[in-house]
C-alpha cells in the first residue's frame, strides 16, 4: 500500500478501497507491468482529487504524470482529454531530448 505523501492526503477519507486497489496498481508498474486505470461516477464525488492524491503518489515516486480534463461545457474537440494527455507526452521527451 502506499502510504500518504504528506499530512492533507490523511484527511482525505472515503476512497480507501478505491487508494487501496490503485497504490497496487501504482507498486505493479513500477515494476513494469503498467496498466489503466478510469475514475467514473457521478459529478462531486471525489473523482477529480482521488485522481490527484494518486498522481502525488505516482509522482512522488519517480514517475512521470500527465493530467486531461473534459470540459463541463459542450464544445471540446473530440478526445480533448487524450490530446491533452499526448501532447504533455510528446512535450516532455522533447524537453529530454
Amino acid at each position: 500500500m502506499y502510504a500518504p505523501l504528506n499530512s492533507s492526503d490523511q484527511a482525505f477519507i472515503g476512497r480507501e478501497r478505491e487508494l487501496l486497489a490503485i497504490g497496487r496498481l501504482l507498486g505493479r508498474a513500477l515494476a513494469g507491468a503498467g496498466t489503466t486505470v478510469a475514475i467514473a461516477g457521478e459529478p462531486g464525488i471525489g473523482k477529480s482529487h482521488t485522481a490527484q492524491v494518486v498522481a502525488q503518489w505516482a509522482a512522488g515516486r519517480g514517475m512521470q504524470v500527465f493530467w486531461g480534463r473534459c470540459n463541463e461545457e459542450p464544445g471540446a474537440p473530440p478526445y480533448w482529454p487524450w490530446l491533452q494527455l499526448t501532447r504533455g507526452w510528446l512535450a516532455a521527451r522533447d524537453d529530454a531530448s
